[in-house]
């Protein structure tokens, strides 16, 4: 995986806490 800033990073993070949420709720 080739992070190119931390505004893709972060967005990816969110992407992910998402998807997480989304699962447990």
């Amino acid at each position: 995986m080739t992070v190119r800033g931390p505004r893709l990073e972060f967005a990816v993070g969110a992407f992910l806490l998402l998807s997480l949420a989304s699962l447990l709720v």
